[in-house]
């Protein structure tokens, strides 16, 4: 074994066997937590977050609207009126519009605030809440083209999908079913396939080509083991 991976193993086995590591480990009698005491750390944080929210100035950027997009989480959770007054507060604070921005940059960031917007406006169905995200007004809205939140890895689609199942519902519509994109799906999973089924056939071709010392250190097909110190032809 090289000397790098005999140090790697050295360090491994002093971790595992000290008495630090072994008073740390969790063991099976270890209780989960319980609803009442992630409801009280969720209570406790929000609490201490408002409060020294309330010693600065509000803004609606992305690090405020984060956070209330999980006070908003607590409210649904808790039921607990005093956050989902605060939410509507801060949106009103801001004129439930997205961020304002001087650059001649656009950001996400700017708009995330119209996620709590539209929380609260699942709740209190005021229109003035949304209108600003509906009517486009942000001012770079000219320069901003609409993006699959899937395609950019921001959610699932299943996520996305439950999401607007559960809009459509609470707006008496039945939930819109998208078959623009089937034949490109269907036609994405055939050359999936494709491409999985000749790299196996390109393993097994490797495989019955290569003699036993040439795969004696491989993992697998074409990469070896970098712990090994077989010399290669």
């Amino acid at each position: 074994m090289p000397r790098f991976g005999r140090y790697v193993a050295l360090l491994l086995l002093v971790a595992l066997t000290s008495p630090m590591a072994r008073a740390s480990a969790p063991s099976a009698a270890t209780a989960d937590f319980t609803d009442a005491q992630v409801i009280d750390v969720m209570r406790r944080a929000a609490d201490y977050q408002l409060a020294e929210q309330a010693k600065t100035r509000p803004n609606v950027g992305w690090v405020r609207a984060t956070f209330y997009v999980g006070l908003m989480a607590a409210y649904e959770t808790t039921k607990d009126q005093k956050y989902l007054d605060a939410a509507i507060a801060w949106s009103e604070a801001g004129n439930w519009a997205p961020e304002p921005r001087k650059a001649t940059w656009r950001h996400a960031d700017d708009v995330l605030c119209g996620s709590t917007y539209l929380s609260i406006y699942d709740i209190k169905k005021d229109p003035r809440m949304i209108a600003a995200i509906r009517e486009r007004t942000h001012w770079n809205m000219a320069n901003i083209t609409p993006k699959d939140p899937v395609t950019l890895g921001l959610t699932t689609q299943r996520e996305l999908d439950a999401a607007v199942a559960k809009a459509a519902k609470a707006a008496g519509a039945p939930a819109p079913v998208d078959t623009r994109f089937e034949g490109d799906r269907d036609a994405l999973i055939e050359q999936l396939r494709r491409e999985r089924e000749q790299h196996a056939r390109e393993a097994e071709a490797a495989l019955a080509g290569a003699s036993d010392e040439a795969l004696r250190d491989e993992i697998v097909p074409g990469i070896r083991d970098p712990f090994k110190n077989t010399p290669v032809e």
